[in-house]
């Protein structure tokens, strides 16, 4: 039958009209997000990277809205999965972040004219 929601904007997939949702860009050595709340507009709320993964001594930083430190912190960051939790545990911590209604993830391609980093 397929996807009832095919084709349709944001708005007509989110039902809650104050709804929050995380974006994610996941990198070989870093994750950046965006926490956006949604309503009649899209407003950002929060952003910020888990840098240095799998290196010593991660970092996590992150802003609001007006690019007032939230926090900047080092952090063991062994992979990607410990990470990811370590993101969702300090969402958790603001109030905005405790009710995701959905996360999306940034995937790009180059395809074959881009294999390698441009320099």
């Amino acid at each position: 039958m397929g996807d009832p929601t095919f084709g349709k904007s944001w708005k007509d997939r989110i039902v809650a009209p104050d709804s929050n949702i995380l974006t994610v860009n996941s990198g070989s050595s870093s994750i950046k997000f965006s926490l956006y709340g949604l309503g009649e507009t899209e407003r950002l709320v929060l952003k910020g990277e888990l840098g240095r993964i799998g290196v010593s001594q991660g970092i996590l930083q992150a802003k609001d809205h007006e690019s007032r430190q939230l926090t900047d912190q080092e952090l063991n960051l062994p992979d990607h999965e410990t990470t990811l939790k370590t993101l969702l545990a300090w969402l958790h911590g603001h109030e905005e972040g405790k009710d995701l209604h959905a996360v999306r993830h940034r995937l790009v391609h180059g395809g074959t004219g881009h294999v390698k980093p441009q320099g």
